[in-house]
């Protein structure tokens, strides 16, 4: 099963239209943001053009109320730290890497942690733990970026916007 990870968007509709086009095209139907849509009309974007499930997390940056999420019935917002299970994975979820140490300590059998914060794609192998930060989609400081997970191989791919 394929992931789509993306995070720091901060309102650049076209860099995201363009990443739900390679999702799309690649049949994957499930989505982590790790935070900084930025405004609910991002927010209502990703959720109009997104054919799947989305989980959120806080991000800094973030500017809309949860209760203007609660339309979007495929979004699952999951706070400033968030765990989520799939096929018998356990995947945790943070804007800021300082949480990362927050989302060990409440569950320390986690085999992914998903970041953001940084606007860096990296990913590491920590204590038997794949930590991923896809980078950015807005393009700042570094080059606009997502990941794809393939949890079942597993495999992480860091993509640059550019190259697609």
């Amino acid at each position: 099963m394929r992931l789509a990870l993306i995070s720091d968007v901060h309102d650049n509709l076209l860099n995201l239209k363009k990443s739900l086009d390679y999702f799309d095209a690649q049949n994957i139907k499930k989505l982590l943001c790790c935070g900084d849509l930025t405004n609910l009309n991002t927010a209502r974007y990703l959720a109009t053009n997104f054919v799947g499930e989305i989980f959120i997390i806080n991000g800094n940056s973030d500017n809309y109320l949860l209760s203007d999420l609660a339309r979007y019935p495929q979004i699952h917002h999951l706070g400033e730290i968030g765990f989520w299970t799939i096929a018998k994975k356990n995947i945790g979820l943070c804007h800021d890497p300082d949480k990362i140490k927050h989302l060990i300590i409440k569950k320390p059998n986690l085999d992914y942690i998903i970041y953001g914060h940084t606007h860096y794609p990296n990913y590491y192998t920590q204590n038997n733990i794949k930590l991923i930060n896809p980078g950015n989609l807005a393009g700042i400081f570094y080059p606009a970026s997502f990941a794809v997970l393939d949890i079942e191989l597993p495999q992480i791919e860091l993509k640059l916007l550019s190259n697609l």
